[in-house]
């Protein structure tokens, strides 16, 4: 795919001499996108030219370092003087690189290799690889809803809620042409977003990346995270731009893209069912062992010799090993993927409906199933360890950042590109 992204303009030889470029939102906003198309993919021998990223976890990792820098304000536009504004920014570098985790996991690579072991029909629907597509395409495009708005914020703070009002402006079907025979006044052009991945069956769904009321309202409360000087208000702030970017993630896009997919949504359900069958064999063991520790000497051996008895613990022990081989869904407040530090991690219940959205209200409330309700436990222990071990937390961050150049494993990786997810 070609990239001009640098704008262009015929000069000439004449000293002090200058030619108008036109530069209006929509070339802000093409110019914002193509930083974002451009972190996730690794350049070519022609200068304009970029090739996205194939490995699902390589680009996770990418995503995952510049939310972290976004964070730190190590990209281009970010003033280190105002660490902290782009709060969520933090919480995204994490749960991106538990995305890269999962997708690495033997259970994910197993849903690509399902889909090749035999010439059978399966409804598309029931295809495993879907549950490691359906990551890809979230990561992708949430990332470049996001990672898009707070480069724009931090680049051209005079024409984001004010000046040109480019924040309302936003729209895919109005950036530039990344064709130079488009004859775009000005020359400037930039990349298309409709040739990226899965563009088709996500632009329409998440509304051309236009601005929604959560996203709006959490970059305002970022502004006022800039001037806040009272150490509590900021840190109220701060979770509150948490929440909004948090709503916006979750409703606006991952909602929209994958937990309605029919797919996706059916594979979760399934494995939940697993997972839960699984808890009841276990219980079903443990009353079992109960039960037997107070029998009888005559009642112990009645029970070791029954076939029925017998059959029914093995069956028991097959159901309750299944859960092992599931994935665990966990949240690691860290750069690695696993620590046994249970401080710095989130289990979610077994319980966790991902597919419903629900409210982040819901943490608080015992027994809660939701999405937004794990999510919302979760950016609370966030929340109490960037204020409580901030140097720890930020410390890890930095580690997350130094991603930013991470390779396309495409040799070896465990979940490859197929673009199969409509």
């Amino acid at each position: 795919m070609a990239d001009c992204i640098k704008a262009k303009s015929r000069t000439n030889d004449r000293p002090d001499s200058a030619k108008e470029v036109k530069v209006d939102c929509r070339y802000l906003w093409s110019v914002a996108h193509a930083f974002s198309y451009t972190r996730l993919s690794e350049a070519t021998d022609n200068e304009h030219v970029f090739d996205l990223l194939d490995c699902y976890s390589s680009r996770a990792r990418r995503i995952a370092a510049t939310y972290a820098r976004f964070y730190l304000e190590m990209e281009q536009g970010c003033d280190k003087g105002k660490k902290g504004r782009f709060y969520w920014m933090a919480l995204g570098a994490l749960a991106s690189k538990t995305v890269a985790c999962i997708l690495d996991t033997w259970q994910l690579k197993a849903s690509f290799d399902a889909g090749f072991v035999a010439d059978i029909p399966i409804p598309k629907e029931y295809e495993l690889m879907q549950i490691a597509e359906g990551l890809g395409v979230g990561n992708l495009w949430l990332f470049m809803d996001v990672a898009t708005w707070h480069w724009g914020f931090a680049n051209f703070p005079q024409h984001y809620f004010r000046g040109m009002n480019c924040e309302a402006k936003r729209n895919t079907d109005t950036l530039l042409d990344n064709c130079p025979q488009s004859g775009v006044e000005g020359g400037a052009y930039t990349t298309v977003n409709q040739e990226l991945p899965w563009a088709s069956y996500a632009l329409p769904r998440i509304n051309k990346l236009q601005s929604t009321p959560y996203i709006k309202k959490g970059m305002q409360l970022a502004e006022k995270i800039e001037n806040a000087t009272d150490k509590d208000l900021r840190q109220n702030l701060q979770l509150q731009h948490l929440i909004e970017v948090a709503n916006h993630e979750q409703e606006m896009i991952l909602q929209k893209l994958i937990y309605t997919h029919e797919g996706f949504k059916n594979w979760l359900q399934i494995e939940r069912g697993l997972r839960l069958k699984s808890l009841e064999a276990q219980q079903s063991l443990q009353k079992r062992q109960a039960a037997y520790d107070k029998a009888t000497p005559w009642q112990k051996l009645k029970t070791i010799l029954s076939p029925q008895e017998q059959a029914e613990v093995l069956s028991d022990s097959a159901k309750a090993a299944i859960k092992k081989l599931l994935l665990r869904y966990e949240f690691v407040f860290a750069a690695s993927c696993n620590t046994e530090d249970l401080e710095l991690k989130n289990i979610a219940p077994d319980t966790l409906e991902l597919e419903t959205l629900g409210s982040i209200e819901d943490a608080n409330k015992e027994g809660y199933k939701s999405r937004m309700g794990w999510i919302g436990s979760v950016a609370e222990d966030f929340h109490d360890k960037m204020m409580n071990r901030q140097e720890y937390m930020e410390s890890e961050l930095q580690t997350i950042a130094g991603w930013v150049d991470e390779p396309d494993h495409s040799w070896s990786c465990l979940s490859p590109y197929t673009g199969n997810f409509e």
